[in-house]
């Protein structure tokens, strides 16, 4: 017998016993095995009312004949004339041997209680400042079955090296002394200033300008002399941005592989050095960000003679999620999709981005797993726009566990049909809603309800809540997640 995960032990001989109840056993099998005389008062009622039980003179026997998932029961005869105290030394030693099984499994039953995939409400871009506040404002339920945690995003290519190195090292070694677990994101698709040599094509008067940079970022047509200048995005308010990368572009991807090869040694590192229990600490490895071309940097018709007028000027219609592939604006991706050989002529289709974003995204996943990462601590973060779209399947692979963005879904996630698709592709142990913010009421019993919506899918080892700064002065959301954290999810 082992593991009270398995069966369930009660001490009653005289009163004292030892029962093992499993509901794999088939109707009709026998669950009881007794040591007992044949005249025993509960073995004759269990024979009258014919359930199925075999008897044995001594513990042992019964002990050795009872299969896994049986039941035992080692009774004291004539009881209660004959008590506990009146066994024979042999069924005594016994029952003290039963009582030891006991504590045994009862410590197998807790420990594997905390091997079991805790999951996590991680907070997003918390301040240094504040993570003493988050340790306190949701301090630690014994065997909770939901934790807090939080994380923090190193944009590689937006700073030098030695920022991005100090800064993750920071956040890893504060997040340790608040003993708050962690997810590490590592972006270089959305941010990447810091290397003009890599996107100034056209500037001779600004650091890094080459023409041959035009094989970095993204066009409009299929030569680089559709090479683009600017982009859009919208997180709250339009903003101008760098031209976006060419996701295939190999001097892109030798660059996105150089800082990884720096920073992901610096996250193992400090996760090899925990013991114990504490190596929980590390939730995951996030790479991409919205990985997708054309949405979260989009580029208006004829952009580039905008970059020198005032920016009050642009454009304001902005994106249509819902329409790939152009998405209500001008068509990119055409740097992409010819350096991956999808094709070189013709209209861009829905599935050609799709494949981008599914191939970079393996290919940070790829890199991260031959530093040393292991599969259930990658993470993937994709989304979609339009229901049911192509490039939710862009997060699944076999390096990684997938995740995707939850807004319009988040009180609901088992509506979001794409996800729903691409989690039937997956074969990783866990996936997560890597960003995550409830649109409805900003009250305490709707946000339970969709924190546990969300965390109560199968295999969902967390939700990242996009952001802190977002939240943190709401009493209601505050204590909807510590609802959360106090009870086991239903």
């Amino acid at each position: 017998m082992t593991g009270l995960s398995r069966l369930l032990i009660i001490a009653a001989a005289a009163g004292l016993g030892l029962g093992a109840w499993h509901p794999a056993l088939g109707a009709g099998e026998t669950r009881l095995y007794l040591r007992c005389k044949p005249d025993n008062d509960l073995h004759k009622v269990l024979l009258e009312n014919k359930v199925p039980c075999a008897r044995f003179d001594t513990p042992e026997q019964a002990i050795g004949g009872a299969p896994e998932g049986a039941g035992v029961l080692v009774l004291a005869d004539e009881y209660p004339k004959t008590s506990l105290r009146d066994l024979t030394r042999k069924d005594q030693v016994a029952n003290a041997a039963m009582a030891r099984q006991f504590d045994k499994c009862r410590a197998e039953m807790l420990a594997d209680d905390r091997k079991r995939p805790r999951q996590f409400i991680v907070l997003n871009a918390v301040p240094a400042s504040d993570f003493a506040r988050v340790r306190r404002d949701f301090p630690r339920s014994p065997n909770a079955g939901v934790e807090i945690a939080v994380a923090g995003t190193v944009s590689y290519l937006e700073q030098p090296r030695k920022s991005s190195d100090a800064g993750l090292k920071q956040f890893l070694q504060l997040a340790e002394q608040s003993d708050l677990p962690v997810v590490v994101q590592l972006d270089g698709e959305c941010w990447w200033g810091a290397r003009p040599e890599l996107w100034n094509w056209w500037d001779t008067a600004r650091p890094g300008y080459s023409p041959a940079n035009r094989e970095n970022v993204e066009w409009t047509g299929w030569s680089p002399d559709y090479a683009v200048k600017i982009a859009w995005r919208n997180w709250g308010r339009q903003i101008r941005l760098l031209p976006p990368p060419n996701l295939m572009g190999p001097r892109y991807r030798a660059a996105c592989h150089a800082e990884m090869a720096a920073l992901v040694p610096i996250v193992l590192d400090w996760w090899n050095g925990l013991l114990g229990e504490r190596r929980e600490l590390l939730i995951g490895l996030k790479v991409g960000w919205e990985s997708s071309i054309g949405v979260n940097a989009w580029y208006y018709p004829d952009g580039n003679a905008m970059l020198g007028q005032p920016e009050s000027r642009d454009p304001t219609y902005g994106v249509r999620g819902d329409q790939p592939p152009a998405r209500g604006v001008a068509q990119i991706g055409y740097a992409a999709v010819k350096a991956a050989g999808l094709r070189q002529s013709g209209a861009i289709t829905e599935a050609d981005l799709a494949e981008v974003a599914r191939r970079h995204l393996e290919d940070l996943a790829r890199r991260a797993h031959e530093l040393g990462m292991p599969r259930d601590r990658i993470f993937t973060h994709s989304a979609g726009w339009k229901e049911g779209e192509l490039l939710y399947g862009a997060a699944v692979n076999d390096f990684s566990c997938p995740g995707w963005s939850f807004y319009r879904h988040a009180g609901a996630p088992a509506k979001d049909i794409g996800v729903r698709a691409a989690l039937q592709r997956n074969t990783a142990p866990h996936w997560a809603a890597v960003e995550w913010l409830y649109q409805g009421p900003r009250q305490r019993a709707p946000w339970h309800d969709a924190l546990v919506a969300t965390l109560r899918q199968p295999g969902c080892r967390y939700l990242c809540i996009f952001n802190w700064s977002d939240i943190k002065d709401s009493p209601e959301i505050l204590a909807a997640i510590r609802d959360v954290l106090v009870g086991r999810l239903p």
